[in-house]
């Protein structure tokens, strides 16, 4: 649980700016359909609370717009303009100096499947209604097709961006402590928990590595929709699966969807049962720990 701790500060800095970014956008594009379209009033107050919803409402009205060839290129124009400053001021707060540590950015080693290694500062870019708003996440999102990384963190820097499924595993640290060092694995994942309807991305998700037994893995998964979930994944699994909320306690309704998900597996229904709701809270993973003695004990 120490890892988590540690990347505590950085996941509050994505929030912070993911917002920021976020609201700038919308700031923006609503300004421009303000001045172009009467159907502005009628698509404000129809806004949902959900800034995702909002987002897509107003890219979906954006392109059943019937607009001219000069708004178009206006709007464009603006949208850049908004993309290239945020990525400039945001890009500033991690200026690298040579021969200096790169504070608040992961140092990153990408494994790919045909044998080869990348190294250098995560540096993924966030795309909204398909332009390109340059957002450095602290640490890989599920959301995430891609990994871009920087190998020394400059401003005016080419990116080197490397496909998910191109990617067998990756190993990210922070200069300032080189010796901690997290592992990241894409993987297909369903963030629905038991009983429920599949939340079933359509891209593997780059995943942390927390836990590894001799027949289950337990995952940390970072969503903007869906906030932090363990998972877990086995063998014979398609999609690593959604079984608790990082930081939750044992509730009743979390009970009922671990006994949905470890339902097939027999003696995970009387452990879980007996489980204090403080149990999980310092140690999530002592669930896989079970699963993992009655599989072993199984095979022998």
């Amino acid at each position: 649980m120490m890892l988590i701790t540690n990347l505590k500060p950085l996941l509050f800095i994505d929030f912070i700016m993911y917002t920021v970014l976020h609201v700038c956008y919308l700031v923006a594009k609503l300004v421009v359909l303000f001045i172009t379209s009467k159907k502005f009033l009628q698509l404000f107050i129809t806004f949902p609370a959900n800034s995702f919803v909002v987002f897509k409402k107003v890219c979906t009205f954006a392109m059943e717009m019937n607009i001219s060839k000069e708004e178009m290129m206006r709007k464009k124009f603006l949208m850049i303009f908004v993309g290239g400053l945020l990525a400039c001021c945001y890009s500033a707060l991690a200026q690298r100096s040579d021969g200096k540590l790169v504070k608040g950015r992961l140092h990153t080693l990408i494994y790919q499947k045909n044998g080869t290694t990348a190294e250098g500062y995560l540096q993924n870019n966030f795309s909204m209604g398909g332009y390109p708003i340059s957002y450095s996440y602290h640490i890989p999102s599920a959301i995430d097709t891609v990994m871009r990384i920087k190998p020394d963190n400059k401003m005016m820097e080419k990116s080197l961006k490397y496909r998910i499924q191109d990617i067998d595993s990756m190993s990210t640290w922070s200069d300032e402590q080189p010796k901690i060092k997290l592992t990241w694995e894409p993987k297909p994942v369903d963030f629905a928990f038991g009983g429920r309807e599949p939340a079933i991305e359509s891209h593997p998700a780059m995943l942390l590595l927390l836990y590894k037994g001799t027949h289950v893995k337990g995952y940390m998964s970072h969503h903007p929709a869906y906030g932090l979930k363990f998972l877990f994944l086995m063998s014979d699994m398609p999609f690593a699966k959604a079984f608790l909320i990082v930081g939750e306690k044992l509730s009743n309704r979390r009970r009922k969807t671990l006994l949905d998900t470890f339902y097939m597996y027999p003696g995970m229904e009387d452990y879980i049962n007996s489980l204090s709701k403080d149990s999980i809270k310092d140690d999530p993973f002592c669930i896989l720990k079970k699963l993992d003695e009655l599989l072993s004990s199984d095979k022998q």
